[in-house]
């Protein structure tokens, strides 16, 4: 009759486990960049494909408003964010959808290149509807783009509101 010991057992967990753990963070880093973007590749990117671009692929400044409710109806509590994040948006590439992504350039405490957001276009119309990732967690907003302007306002209503604004800082018409 064998015996199985506790330790082999425990071993052959252990092992699993960081197969598992491995398996995942491999996917997380993939997410960081797959087809290798730098900032200059991207400016290369949005330069050679100026006539075909769609009006949200640029470099955007991202700034956010949060209104909270819950003090008065009358005197809502109001934070604001300016220019905590420099972002691109692109078409995406490796997939029908979502449509476009946006990689992180500067801030948010993330690696350079990660995949921050999910857009995609409302039929022939600048209204985009976004899933904006952080941690794993997807936050469904909608955006309003304003192409003259360059910005994009994102909205997500529950006990708070949040707002968050985009100005288009590359390439400028």
């Amino acid at each position: 009759m064998k015996t199985f010991y506790p330790s082999t057992r425990n071993g052959f967990l252990f092992v699993f486990l960081v197969l598992i753990v491995m398996s995942c963070s491999g996917n997380l880093t993939s997410q960081s960049g797959k087809k290798g973007w730098t900032e200059e590749s991207i400016k290369k990117y949005l330069d050679d494909n100026a006539g075909k671009l769609d009006p949200v692929e640029g470099i955007y400044s991202i700034s956010s408003e949060k209104t909270d409710k819950v003090l008065s109806k009358f005197i809502p509590a109001t934070r604001k964010s300016n220019d905590y994040a420099r972002v691109a948006i692109l078409r995406n590439t490796e997939g029908f959808t979502p449509e476009f992504v946006e990689l992180i350039l500067e801030g948010l405490n993330m690696p350079k290149y990660t995949k921050t957001a999910e857009f995609t276009r409302i039929q022939k119309s600048f209204t985009y509807l976004s899933k904006q990732l952080d941690n794993g967690v997807g936050t469904s907003y909608s955006f309003a783009l304003d192409e003259a302007t360059g910005s994009m306002d994102g909205y997500k209503k529950s006990d708070t509101t949040s707002k968050l604004l985009y100005l288009k800082l590359y390439p400028v018409k």
